[in-house]
């Protein structure tokens, strides 16, 4: 089993804007948010770029376990002097805190130039009130090039979305299609796709999905796991795996290798929904095919 989600629509939607774009991962603990955009990003980084990593504020920039981890878990040597993050002896991240906004107007970071900051752990029980400003000079220091002001950048929202609140999201306003602030008690939701930080924000979401199951439809395959009963939908352009009433055995290998198998049998590779965050466990995507 992977050890992330592989969120590929939220990658490949708009990856080269002509502005500021936002994008946010928001959901429980341990389900690889970090670990999946820093992933994407870190083997998609051009020549001559790099990311700004922020934290919420400097006591929480013990940046070591940080790269220790993730230079393990991506096979690649990073170093960590100072606070930036090489590979190669080549600058891929700046490490830094939204509190520093104001320092850094006064640091260089034009070679490599940033193309993404991601701020870690947008939700907080008492945040800074100025987030969201700390949030707009990062950006304004960073997209300034001689030559070029203002280059395309993105910015990726990660948070645990039933953690206290976002000063950066209140002044966004972002909100989903009720007219409720974007929360759920058991699920992810995906956002992107915004020209500047005042527009309204597209909330789409391309795994956790509510999908009306004819009569029938019965599923192709059912399993139960920790008690809970699943079944894999053949509904045509897409698959879909939801909580059933009963199923026919216990996951173990064989099942894994059949839900493989019905998925790749399929003349292209096609959408996979789930109903919640708990199918998520039976797989991931990675670089276009199933990993089960």
């Amino acid at each position: 089993m992977a050890n992330y989600v592989r969120l590929e629509y939220i990658f490949y939607n708009n990856p080269k804007p002509s502005g500021v774009q936002f994008k946010g991962v928001f959901g429980d603990r341990s389900i690889g948010k970090t670990h999946g955009v820093l992933n994407y990003l870190c083997n998609n980084i051009q020549e001559n770029e790099s990311i700004l990593f922020l934290r919420r504020n400097k006591l929480e920039m013990n940046f070591a376990p940080f790269v220790s981890k993730y230079s393990a878990a991506f096979n690649q040597n990073w170093k960590l002097e100072k606070n930036t993050i090489s590979c190669d002896k080549k600058v891929i991240m700046y490490l830094s805190a939204l509190s520093l906004a104001e320092r850094g107007k006064h640091n260089n970071y034009e070679n490599p130039h940033i193309t993404n900051i991601i701020i870690d752990e947008v939700f907080c029980e008492k945040p800074n009130k100025n987030e969201f400003q700390e949030m707009q000079t990062w950006i304004t220091t960073v997209s300034r090039r001689t030559g070029f002001p203002f280059h395309p950048i993105t910015i990726w929202l990660l948070g645990n979305h039933n953690y206290g609140h976002s000063p950066i999201m209140e002044n966004l306003g972002i909100y989903a299609s009720g007219g409720k602030k974007q929360k759920t008690d058991n699920g992810v939701y995906l956002f992107s796709d915004t020209p500047s930080p005042k527009s309204v924000i597209n909330v789409k979401n391309p795994l956790i999905k509510n999908i009306e199951i004819s009569k029938d439809n019965f599923p192709i395959l059912s399993w139960w796991f920790n008690k809970i009963a699943y079944g894999l939908f053949d509904c045509g352009a897409f698959l879909y795996i939801k909580e059933v009433e009963t199923a026919s055995s216990p996951f173990n290998f064989d099942i894994k290798c059949s839900i493989n198998t019905k998925i790749i049998l399929k003349q292209r590779i096609p959408p996979i929904y789930v109903q919640n965050y708990e199918c998520l466990r039976f797989f991931s995507v990675e670089k276009g095919r199933i990993q089960v």
